[in-house]
């Protein structure tokens, strides 16, 4: 098969996701989510962190407008709405690579700091939904979410719509847009120059009462203003979910071509193909198990894993 070869067995405890909703007022609503989880250092050190996801205060004018200001999952498609941190919600047993959060590896700006508006329309069974958001911009890293400063004078703009159409089944799509001005870091050789960053990306959702499918596409494109060096970073997924009463077999597609001479991302993340085969068996409304195998190529090793999780709500 290539590369290295290894075999390990482990067991690890997920996170703890507390969520919280409250009406102050008629239109008036707040929001908050707390983790609690594991994160490994450089050089494998583990440390227990809680992290605050989200922290908003939403005013609903009506269906057509909405307006939020805090601490919130950037709209850049489907997935990082539909199912935030809920490992029980969604299909697989972990995120697309693409789409994992900024901590953990991920290339996308999955979390905003500052104003998001959106809202619905609805003719006969076609819809529209839209979001966008103006927010802080990237921090030093890509882990740095600039929750209380931002070191640019710049600010981040997102805009996603989803067309949706209600028949049979129901059919969501659309596109996304992402600019922002990644700052230069001083600290790290060849970071002298700040990046323009721009995010292209579509999904497309199809679902039945047997078939489900779910696919995004995503290029982050840097600039880096002091060079003149472009970077693309492609990330997509596929996924195949057959619906049977309480189990749920499922296959999926996820990549990462990502081009290790962005410096930006030195260090957290790396490229990625992967093949998976499992099956979703639903216990319980609260609760579910799902067994999943894995192929994986990632950096000329290619390995295989048998991964088992059972997650939960209360």
């Amino acid at each position: 098969a290539g590369g290295a070869k290894s075999s390990e067995d482990s067991y690890a405890n997920g996170a703890l996701d507390l969520y919280m909703v409250s009406r102050l007022a008629e239109n008036i609503s707040f929001l908050g989510e707390v983790v609690f989880e594991k994160e490994t250092r450089p050089g494998g050190e583990e440390e227990s962190i809680v992290d605050v996801e989200r922290l908003s205060l939403k005013y609903t004018v009506s269906d057509r407008l909405w307006i939020a200001l805090g601490r919130h999952h950037t709209a850049l498609g489907y997935w990082n709405e539909a199912f935030h941190h809920g490992l029980l919600l969604q299909p697989t047993i972990d995120r697309p690579e693409g789409l994992k959060f900024e901590d953990f590896g991920g290339i996308l700006p999955v979390h905003a700091v500052g104003v998001a508006l959106g809202g619905r329309y609805f003719r006969g069974p076609w819809g529209l939904d839209y979001a966008g958001h103006v927010s802080n911009s990237r921090g030093l890293t890509p882990a740095d979410v600039q929750n209380a400063a931002d070191v640019n004078d710049q600010k981040a703009i997102t805009i996603r719509f989803s067309v949706s159409h209600e028949a049979e089944g129901r059919l969501l799509f659309g596109p996304m847009a992402h600019f922002d001005v990644v700052p230069p870091d001083p600290a790290a050789p060849g970071r002298e120059g700040e990046m323009e960053e721009r995010i292209l990306g579509a999904h497309l959702i199809y679902r039945n009462d047997s078939f489900e499918w779910m696919s995004e596409y995503y290029k982050v494109r840097h600039v880096d203003q002091l060079t003149g060096q472009e970077f693309e970073h492609p990330a997509y997924y596929a996924i195949g979910v057959w619906r049977a009463g309480k189990w749920k077999p499922y296959a999926a597609l996820d990549r990462l071509d990502l081009d290790t001479a962005d410096l930006f991302y030195a260090g957290s993340a790396t490229p990625l193909k992967r093949y998976i085969a499992g099956i979703r068996w639903d216990l319980h409304p609260f609760n579910a198990l799902k067994f999943e195998y894995r192929h994986d190529h990632r950096q000329g090793v290619r390995s295989d894993a048998l991964v088992v999780q059972t997650s939960f709500t209360f």
